[in-house]
């Protein structure tokens, strides 16, 4: 089993305007949010390992259909997360183990290239909301319901701690969201809320 770890970035990290695609089912990556995803397709190994050689950034994409074995652009949602590859463990069944960090939320424009794997030209979308006394009072608030959420699960009491020291609104309502017991369709729709209020 061989393990390639890289540092988490550091700051702003600069994100090309054109990054390869992967397409992942039943599950939706939130920005500052590290997950595990299972690659076994041969294309998409393909895009991991290139991507690794290079800035170790591809784009989180969710598939509008889980049946679908071998996505085309129009089987995959519009929005994503453009996320960095930390570590890459290969199985002994030749399947990879890659846990990725998502950075920003990012909207796909164009397909640039379809094989051997999917690459797009993106927009990166910032998400600036000015946190007055209202939304002040709504992070609390989520945050005091999301500790109840947690004494009465199987969440781990420590998830509280984190969630009280999350000040960002998206950053909160990402959090919360990526521990609920909710469809990906829902978490999908959460990350393509484009402003709050």
């Amino acid at each position: 089993m061989a393990a390639e770890i890289v540092p988490m970035v550091q700051g702003e990290h600069a994100i090309p305007s054109e990054l390869p695609v992967l397409p992942v089912k039943g599950m939706v990556l939130f920005p500052e949010m590290a997950i595990p995803v299972l690659v076994g397709k041969d294309t998409s190994k393909k895009l991991v390992d290139e991507a690794l050689v290079g800035d170790r950034l591809v784009v989180i994409v969710s598939l509008k259909d889980q049946a679908v074995e071998d996505p085309a652009p129009e089987h995959l949602y519009s929005i994503g997360t453009v996320a960095q590859i930390v570590k890459k463990i290969t199985l002994p069944n030749d399947t990879y183990q890659v846990i990725i960090r998502g950075m920003k939320k990012t909207r796909i424009l164009d397909y640039s290239q379809t094989e051997p794997y999917l690459k797009a030209k993106i927009l990166v979308l910032e998400e600036n909301l000015e946190v007055d006394k209202e939304t002040e009072a709504m992070i609390l608030n989520i945050q005091k319901l999301f500790q109840r959420v947690i004494e009465l699960s199987s969440l781990p009491p420590e998830l509280g701690v984190v969630v009280m020291n999350v000040d960002e609104p998206s950053d909160l309502a990402y959090l919360v969201a990526s521990n609920l017991d909710i469809s990906a369709e829902q978490k999908q729709e959460l990350l393509e809320i484009t402003q709050l209020g």
